[in-house]
Parts: structure tokens; C-alpha cells; sequence
């Protein structure tokens, strides 16, 4: 048994909101007994008192319910951490951190369960997995900003740029969430982290530190066509592109932390497939980047095609948009969808680039691209977050249209030739 009991009998927890993260709290309250009661900020009309309030990520510390609230506010990390005696490794970071787990979890094997803001809660794993040696935990800014004496045995940050800011309320709230942790990590713990963050330069951080950059003065780097740790060469990365290497590296980093075997972690590393909606190939010229919430990861990967047709909107964050130079002058067409069509639409009619809006992003995909000429990045939810990834993806709505880009809504047949020659 790898938990303990840490509360009284006057002890009382209240979970706030009840969505995934905090279903499988019950659960694991369930399983060991403890009182809990369950209630959503708009059932509370006067002021209650608790010991502990796990609140369900997506409500903001600015609430005004927590006026209304006395008791300690932390998130299901917290909690986990109150009880958990596993090793844990915690993955955060504006972009990447989902690849970079479930990275961390292919070379680990059955030896360690992924949980967190992958999808699976925490809790649920507390459950299910409760005696795995390894428990390695995506965890997003909406679950470090309510934590406490939560102390991982590693940390990997990612990378940081401008994201979340209508939940945090500001930027430097919302970086202040990701380094948050490193002030209860001591020397005994390890600090895995991309080199060129600017916000933790002047950071005093008491954890031993692992530092991976194409910049050849990290410790993990990368020199010709290998990643090399120490001037070691770990694994040959031919042809990857640069983010998928840096990704490499920052699991790689963890696995040179612990006390496991270097050699299989990187033979199961090599033949990791990808997660989906993540930059995913759905052809040759087709790029799946739906899970893209924000314009650096969507610059990030635009920097590694040419010719490019670009899908992207959803819900507005208020998170200004910014594209490189290069990467602007390699985009032909762009398709705005959502809530932020307009304000997409004014960015790039700016920049000289033609812009399509619509309201069904499925459709674009109606018509590919004729072969040889494009690459279309199909960011779904590029800038702003957005509906799930649409099972349409893959299908052909309309496949009488032009084999180009393709107008909304659907204009005759002389206007579809004459965008097509437009925008290739």
C-alpha cells in the first residue's frame, strides 16, 4: 500500500465542481474512507467552512465563490501529493507537455502509470494503479497554481510563452503557476528544463538541474544528427523534426535522473508512434495540429513546412496572435473559424495573406490540396482553444470541389477556380 492517511476524524473536505479530475478524487476518498462532500460554486449562496477545497481545474482562484469559501484551496496535485509515497514526475509547460509524458511513460513501461491532464485523473490512477513505482502526472498551470507542499521527485518544464490568461488573470500570474513547485524541491530532487525560458534565469531554484536546448551549452543538446547528454551520444534523431527532438530530450532527461536502464528506454523511446491531433502526418499533405491551443506552438510548427494552407480559430482567449516573419511568408491561405474569425482575419489581411471564414472547420477538409503543391497544417484550435477534433477530419464532405483550397461558404464553380488559382 503506497498511501497513507493524513487527516482527522473532525477533518472535512469539500470538492468544487465535479468533473474529471475531481470524479476520480471521489473515487479514491471512497476507497479509503474519508468524509468529502461534492458541491459546483453555483450551489453556494452563504458561507461554508472546510479543512481542505479541491477545486476542479477550470475554476480560477479569482472566482468570487472563494468569498464565500474558508478552508485550505488546493487541487487534486495537492491532495495526491498529501498521500502518495510513489515516485513521481511531474510534466508541465505551455506546449509539448502531453508528448513529453506520454514519452516519459513508453520508455518507463509497465512500471509507471500516466495520469493527470492527459485525461485519466490522478485520482482514477490512485485507484487503479496505486502500487506502479512510477507515477508520471501532466499536470497544467489550472493545477500548480492550488498547490502547496506538493513536491515531485522530478519536474520537467517544457518551455513558457504567453497562454491562459483569461483563467489566471494575467501573465506573470500564469508563469508564476509553472514555477510555483520549485520552491518546495530541495537538492534531493531534479529540475528538468528548456534552456532558453527567460522567465527563470533569475530564479533562485534549489533542485539539481538538467537543462536541454539546441543550445549546445545544455547538458542534453543535440550535435549533428544525435542527441548527445554530457557529451555522450544517447540516440540517432535523423530527420525528426526540431520540436520532437526537444521533446526527446526533455524525457530523456528524466530517464537519466533515475536509476533505469538508459538503453531500453531509448530503444522503446525510438519506436514511440506520436500522440494524436499533435502534429500528426494524416498524409503527405495533411498536418493534424488540433490540440494546438495557442501561436507558439502553431509557429513552432509551421517552421517545418513550406507552401502552407492554415485552419485555425475557436474560442478567443484574448491571447494576442504571432507568427514569425518566416513563417508568415510561407502561409498562402488561411481558413478562420469560430469566435475568433474576425480577429484572425484582421491579423493576416494585415500581413497580405487571404483569409476564408466559415463556422464548420470540418469542412475545409472537404477538398485536399492538389498533390505537390501544399502543405496544409490543419491547427484546428491554432490560437484559441476550441472544440474536440472533429471526426471528420479524414472524410470528403464535398468531393466534387477543386482539388485547392477551398472558400466558405461554398461559392459556383467559375469563383472556386478562380480562389484556387489565388491562393496555391
Amino acid at each position: 500500500m503506497l498511501f497513507r492517511s493524513v487527516l482527522n476524524g473532525d477533518t472535512m473536505i469539500l470538492l468544487l465542481g465535479y468533473g474529471v479530475s475531481n470524479r476520480g478524487i471521489s473515487r479514491f476518498l471512497d476507497s479509503i474512507n474519508e468524509r468529502y462532500i461534492i458541491r459546483n460554486p453555483s450551489d453556494i449562496v452563504s458561507p461554508e467552512k472546510y479543512t481542505y477545497i479541491v477545486k476542479s481545474p477550470g475554476i480560477s482562484l479569482n472566482d468570487p465563490v472563494f468569498e464565500l469559501l474558508e478552508g485550505k484551496v488546493i487541487s487534486d496535485l495537492e491532495l495526491y501529493g498529501m498521500y502518495s509515497k510513489n515516485y513521481t514526475i511531474v510534466v508541465s509547460g505551455t506546449n509539448g507537455k502531453t508528448t513529453i509524458s506520454a514519452m516519459i511513460k513508453e520508455m518507463l513501461g509497465e512500471e509507471a502509470v500516466l495520469c493527470g491532464n492527459i485525461g485519466y485523473s490522478i485520482g482514477d490512477a490512485m485507484v487503479d494503479y496505486k502500487n506502479k513505482k512510477y507515477f508520471v502526472i501532466e499536470a497544467s498551470s489550472f493545477m500548480l497554481e492550488a498547490i502547496d507542499k506538493f513536491r515531485p521527485d522530478i519536474y520537467v518544464l517544457s518551455n513558457i510563452s504567453i497562454a491562459h490568461t483569461d483563467h489566471h488573470g494575467s501573465l506573470k500570474n500564469y508563469i508564476n503557476s509553472k514555477l510555483k513547485v520549485l520552491d518546495n524541491m530541495d537538492s534531493n530532487d531534479s529540475f528538468v528544463y528548456l534552456k532558453d525560458i527567460k522567465y527563470i534565469k533569475n530564479c533562485s531554484i534549489k533542485p539539481r538541474l538538467i537543462s536541454f536546448s539546441m543550445n549546445r551549452t545544455a547538458l542534453i543538446t543535440k550535435i549533428g544528427d544525435y542527441i548527445y547528454y554530457k557529451n555522450k551520444r544517447l540516440m540517432n534523431v535523423r530527420g525528426r523534426r526540431d520540436y520532437d527532438v526537444l521533446n526527446m530530450m526533455a524525457s530523456l532527461g528524466v530517464i537519466v535522473n533515475i536509476n533505469y536502464d538508459l538503453k531500453k528506454a531509448i530503444k522503446r523511446l525510438k519506436k514511440y508512434k506520436g500522440m494524436p491531433f499533435r502534429g500528426e502526418m494524416e498524409n503527405k499533405y495533411i498536418i493534424n495540429d488540433a490540440k494546438s491551443t495557442n501561436p507558439d506552438a502553431t509557429n513552432t510548427l509551421l517552421k517545418e513546412y513550406n507552401h502552407i494552407h492554415l485552419i485555425c480559430g475557436g474560442y478567443d482567449r484574448g491571447i494576442p496572435i504571432f507568427l514569425d516573419s518566416d513563417v508568415l511568408k510561407k502561409i498562402k491561405c488561411v481558413y478562420a473559424y469560430g469566435d475568433s474569425k474576425d480577429i484572425i482575419n484582421n491579423y493576416f489581411y494585415k500581413r497580405n495573406i487571404r483569409v476564408f471564414k466559415f463556422d464548420n472547420p470540418a469542412t475545409t477538409k472537404s477538398s485536399w490540396l492538389r498533390p505537390g503543391t501544399s502543405t496544409l497544417a490543419s491547427s484546428i484550435s491554432s490560437f484559441r482553444s476550441c472544440l474536440p477534433p472533429p471526426s471528420t477530419t479524414t472524410t470528403t464532405s464535398w468531393p466534387s470541389w477543386p482539388r485547392w483550397c477551398p472558400p466558405s461558404p461554398p461559392p459556383g464553380r467559375s469563383e472556386e477556380r478562380r480562389v484556387g488559382k489565388e491562393c496555391r
